[in-house]
């Protein structure tokens, strides 16, 4: 598993989450009826046309086993405690032989056609994410497209907030529309983030998340996405 070559578009994505990262946080969203709120949110609608898929999808497959979650999720520690790289409010670690495995024995790029309609290649990239203390999350962004046009993600752990406290969610800005989904143990999201805005919001309350991501890249996607991307504003 590799990466693309630098293109221009990975330069406009870039400057579009600096953007999104200057104007909102996910750690206090503004709502749709604030300036701020429409700003992002009419952002979002001038990128929808590009997405290869309308929206992001959840399910629970039969071949995502607790025994495969609990192999992934020991690898995944061990790579947060022996050699974790700490990236933009979480903790990610290199994938290993267990998540090599389960590329090895089940044919990913398939699933993910089956559930999004988006013929993909097998999966050239990897990592693991821990959002293991209280403030960790994500700041709203594009998908660098050297990783994937779709991603893949997997719920190794998840252990809810105390009382009192709201979870942690996936946010996806729509157009207009925000969409928040929250993923239990053995639970899947796959989406195409390149040019779909989304973040996680901040866990709290002693709650931990731990995913596997794999990127795919899009079989249609010959020659990049980026032709024709206008820029932020003052980027």
């Amino acid at each position: 598993m590799g990466a693309l070559d630098d293109t221009g578009q990975i330069a406009a994505t870039l400057a579009w989450t600096r953007w999104f990262r200057r104007t909102v946080t996910v750690k206090d969203l503004p709502g749709p009826d604030t300036e701020a709120g429409r700003l992002v949110d009419e952002a979002a609608a001038g990128l929808a046309d590009r997405l290869f898929t309308d929206r992001p999808r959840t399910d629970r497959p039969a071949w995502f086993t607790e025994g495969r979650r609990v192999a992934l999720l020991a690898e995944a520690r061990r790579g947060f405690r022996t050699d974790p790289e700490y990236n933009n409010g979480k903790v990610n670690a290199k994938f290993g032989v267990a998540a090599l495995e389960l590329v090895r024995t089940v044919d990913l790029a398939r699933y993910v056609e089956s559930v999004t309609g988006v013929a993909v290649r097998a999966p050239h990239a990897s990592t693991y994410l821990g959002y293991l203390f209280d403030g960790s999350a994500l700041e709203l962004h594009l998908d660098d497209e050297r990783y994937g046009d779709i991603t893949l993600l997997l719920c190794l752990h998840h252990r809810p907030p105390g009382e009192g406290f709201t979870g942690s969610r996936t946010v996806f800005l729509e157009g207009r529309e925000r969409r928040f989904v929250e993923l239990g143990e053995r639970e899947i999201l796959v989406f195409d983030g390149v040019f779909a805005p989304h973040g996680r919001t901040p866990v709290a309350g002693g709650e931990e998340i731990v995913l596997l991501s794999f990127g795919f890249r899009a079989l249609r996607n010959t020659g990049g996405r980026g032709d024709g991307i206008e820029f932020p504003p003052g980027a």
